[in-house]
């Protein structure tokens, strides 16, 4: 979906941790840019409204009219006689007496060719109220605070068998800066692993839409990958949205919920099932509410979906139709009960996260099936009884041959019983099909399954009858 190319200057030790400031205090973004060569360090803020980049300063320039800007950089040494530039590395931004409206997403820009950025989020918090909890001053955070170069998820990738060739695209920061280290057409059969892996459980799609990336380039952003064909990639490129859509990423990990853990359903009788889950472990104090929605199924086949027919009342709905249901749960609990389904109707399960932000993707799906009618699930489950051991049985009947003992007294090994087996095995016959029979009469079960000998305990078989004999002994 992705063009990325690599080039000599550097972000790798840019710091892109969210800077939280109050109104009237100084706000520095820092960005850090190893051999930045002739290139051009500019900085930019992103303008959401007109879906654009405001360009704030150039070099040690200011371009913005707005003298609260300007740029904090080590000069050229005045000893220096080198044409290439030799100021440090850092290129802080300074806003002077920050305001609210100075709050958004700063882009850190090198002009080299191709084009390297870093995101850096500013949050501009009023003295006149107190910051929700999950928004604290970086200083005073204990935990280690986010950063878009944090959103490492080569171990999500690994787990996932992806190429080691192409782990260098499980990492935003190696993205941004073109070090992937490989072609992505030499990745495309990892890029659904990879996309799945750098969404992270959040629905970055609202953010994208709102970024007007096309509907084709928002695979990243709804956490899914489908194949572009080489006659769509012909009219049409993705790479002009790479910016948008990462950037949308990097926001999104830091404010979104991760989906919930561990959803489990159980069924409780014909019409209703209990739904369980586990609190998110991404920003869950942010959870405002989680979203279960069942839907029914008219097939186990995942490629037909069912239609979902509105309806206010469950209880309405009928088996000819399928139906969807959605029900919102405080983020104080971790179980629902829902009622009035239909009888022996199979349900799918999902249950996403929801803050003021946005929404984590849908758990993963679950399955079960409403008890038939009048049953209710049985909670006391009795023990399995103990299959008989027939090899014990033609041992102690005498039988000494250990080919007939591993093939004949054996279940496991009767397909592979040959009639060279039965020859050398027939003086033991009766004591082996005795073994078997466990001293049942399987007559009724021979018959049933087409077999006109009628077999008992001392009547010697022969081999297709002794499948039935084994199949009939573990059926009781």
């Amino acid at each position: 979906m992705f063009v990325f190319f690599s080039g000599l200057p550097s972000m790798r030790d840019s710091l892109t941790n969210p800077v939280h400031v109050y109104e009237g205090d100084d706000a520095l973004i820092t960005c850090v840019v190893r051999d930045v060569g002739e290139n051009t360090i500019m900085w930019k803020k992103e303008d959401r409204e007109r879906h654009s980049t405001r360009v704030l300063t150039a070099g040690n320039i200011r371009v913005t009219p707005d003298k609260r800007f300007r740029i904090l950089h080590d000069a050229e040494s005045a000893n220096s006689t080198s044409k290439v530039h030799s100021g440090g590395d850092v290129w802080v931004l300074v806003i002077k007496e920050a305001k609210p409206t100075d709050s958004g997403v700063y882009v850190c820009e090198v002009n080299s060719n191709p084009i390297i950025r870093s995101f850096h989020k500013l949050s501009v918090l009023s003295k006149a109220l107190i910051p929700p909890s999950f928004i604290t001053d970086s200083s005073l955070e204990p935990k280690t605070p986010f950063s878009s170069r944090n959103h490492n998820y080569t171990d999500c990738c690994q787990m996932k068998n992806v190429s080691t060739n192409c782990l260098g695209f499980c990492n935003i920061q190696s993205i941004l800066e073109g070090s992937t280290g490989q072609d992505p057409e030499n990745c495309e059969s990892d890029f659904p692993s990879i996309v799945k892996c750098m969404a992270d459980g959040r629905n970055h799609v609202p953010c994208c839409i709102q970024e007007r990336v096309p509907d084709i380039c928002q695979d990243v952003c709804r956490g899914s990958y489908t194949e572009i064909t080489d006659n769509i990639k012909t009219h049409f490129s993705c790479s002009a949205y790479t910016e948008q859509t990462l950037a949308c990423i990097v926001e999104g990990i830091e404010l979104l919920p991760s989906p919930p853990e561990d959803v489990a359903v159980e069924a409780l009788n014909e019409k209703s099932i209990k739904v369980t889950w586990e609190f998110p472990y991404s920003n869950a104090e942010t959870v405002t509410h989680y979203s279960v929605n069942v839907t029914s199924l008219h097939t186990f086949d995942e490629r037909i979906t069912p239609t979902p027919v509105s309806s206010p009342n469950p209880t309405s709905v009928t088996t000819t139709s399928s139906h969807a249901i959605h029900l919102d749960v405080k983020a104080s609990q971790k179980s629902i009960v829902i009622n009035d389904l239909v009888p022996f109707t199979m349900y799918e399960i999902t249950v996403t996260s929801v803050n003021k932000h946005g929404v984590s993707l849908p758990s993963y799906a679950v399955r079960t099936l409403t008890l038939t009618p009048r049953k209710v699930q049985q909670k006391e489950v009795g023990e399995a009884p103990d299959l008989p051991d027939i090899k014990a049985c033609c041992r102690n009947k005498g039988v000494s041959h250990q080919t007939c003992i591993n093939k004949l007294c054996d279940p496991a090994e009767t397909d592979s019983v040959e009639i060279t087996d039965l020859m050398i095995c027939a003086p033991w016959a009766s004591d082996t099909f005795s073994c078997l029979t466990k001293g049942i009469d399987h007559t009724p079960c021979c018959k049933e399954r087409g077999c006109l000998i009628c077999v008992n305990s001392s009547v010697p078989a022969t081999y297709p009858v002794s499948i039935l004999i084994i199949s009939s002994v573990y059926d009781t």
